[in-house]
């Protein structure tokens, strides 16, 4: 991407962070559940919280990263769900 993008272009990264999850109250057997999909990631060859090395990664591309920003995507049991996201 670095090679690519012309000169005052920008590269946009996005990935995940699986160990930034966090539930209140966290149901019975979750925690090891949810370690257990992570190592599933780990043993395919992929990095289950690779979102948190995108501006590393920026840098060694020889990248100048402008604005690192983490989107918070969460809610709790009393937030009001839009149509859109609750499939109603």
């Amino acid at each position: 991407m670095a090679r690519a993008v012309r000169p005052g272009g920008r590269v946009i990264l996005s990935d995940d962070d699986y160990d930034g999850l966090r539930l209140w109250p966290e149901p019975p057997g979750f925690s090891s559940v949810w370690n257990a999909y992570q190592r599933t990631y780990d043993r395919h060859g992929n990095d289950p919280i690779v979102g948190r090395r995108l501006v590393k990664f920026l840098h060694q591309a020889g990248l100048l990263p402008r604005r690192n920003t983490l989107i918070f995507f969460g809610g709790c049991a009393a937030i009001q769900i839009s149509r859109t996201w609750s499939g109603t």
